[in-house]
């Protein structure tokens, strides 16, 4: 029996080709290096830790909170949900439409909006032609906007001094 060819198993190279894949996965390009067909996407200034206001520090918004995204045809939908009952104000204070788009400009082609869902300790942001025409027609890197929620999570936030990071909270519990 001929031995089977497939893009998945090629002849000769099947492992050089699974070491590849295996270097991609745990070495992914960093994101100043993914293009859209409009600009770069570039995170924000590094994390400083250091706040204007006295009594307040900077955070990453991954301490306070996690993010899901959905999409349909070409509108991205992130939600932004609080670890915490408490933390809902920081995110519903801090969190603007304004912040968030500061983070997407170069990729955002429509309107967007932000609704609150005080009931879940939640914001939902919706893109409108973030996704270039969506799933099947796009010919950007990421067509599910999964990596563009994850992104939203390297945005700072102040929180008080004496608060405990979701960091924090991990490490003390060892």
């Amino acid at each position: 029996m001929p031995e089977r060819e497939s893009i998945l198993f090629p002849p000769r190279f099947s492992i050089k080709w699974y070491l590849l894949c295996i270097v991609l996965f745990l070495f992914p390009f960093p994101p100043t290096l993914i293009h859209s067909p409009v600009g770069a996407v570039r995170p924000p200034e590094a994390h400083t830790g250091f706040s204007e206001d006295p009594g307040m520090k900077k955070v990453l918004l991954r301490e306070v909170a996690h993010t899901r995204a959905g999409e349909k045809i070409d509108l991205l939908n992130v939600g932004v949900i609080a670890y915490r009952e408490e933390d809902y104000p920081l995110l519903r204070d801090q969190l603007t439409l304004e912040k968030v788009l500061s983070l997407y400009a170069p990729i955002s082609k429509g309107s967007s909006v932000r609704y609150e869902l005080p009931n879940i300790g939640a914001l939902n942001f919706v893109f409108d032609g973030i996704l270039e025409g969506g799933r099947t027609r796009t010919l950007s890197f990421e067509e599910s906007g999964k990596a563009l929620a994850s992104l939203l999570l390297i945005l700072e936030i102040e929180v008080p001094d004496n608060y405990v990071t979701r960091s924090e909270e991990v490490a003390g519990a060892k």
